[in-house]
């Protein structure tokens, strides 16, 4: 076979970069993502509540909103639309459920919880 252009391994160098881009593009949303300080806001809200100590959990709800906004855009891009739009959902009600001291908040902390790892890890899956 004559390799005229030069592209006889074409096919292995795009495999290559691909797969380079790949691993690139994880470690960057690994590293970007605050899945840990989000955890800890969580879990300090959940102890919060469970000592009906409202304003603390209102100040920690304070700092987990922040922390999400500074990180939202990484966040959506990492994400399909459906679980990005249940967990912002979830955090609007966990929001509104502290601001109004209802127990409820912690069913939501639960839910914010469960659906993190989906959320906070680079290409999570459906």
């Amino acid at each position: 076979m004559i390799d005229t252009f030069g592209y006889k391994n074409m096919g292995y160098k795009v495999a290559v970069v691909w797969l380079l881009s790949f691993i690139t593009v994880w470690i960057v949303f690994e590293n970007i993502i605050p899945r840990d300080s989000i955890l800890l806001q969580l879990n300090k809200i959940e102890e919060s509540i469970q000592d009906r100590n409202w304003n603390e959990a209102k100040a920690e709800m304070n700092i987990l909103k922040d922390t999400y906004k500074k990180n939202r855009l990484f966040v959506q891009m990492n994400n399909a639309t459906e679980i990005f739009t249940t967990f912002e959902h979830t955090l609007g009600q966990l929001e509104i459920t502290v601001k109004h001291e209802q127990e409820a908040a912690i069913e939501y902390v639960g839910a914010l919880k469960e659906t993190l790892n989906l959320v906070m890890k680079p290409f999570s899956g459906p």
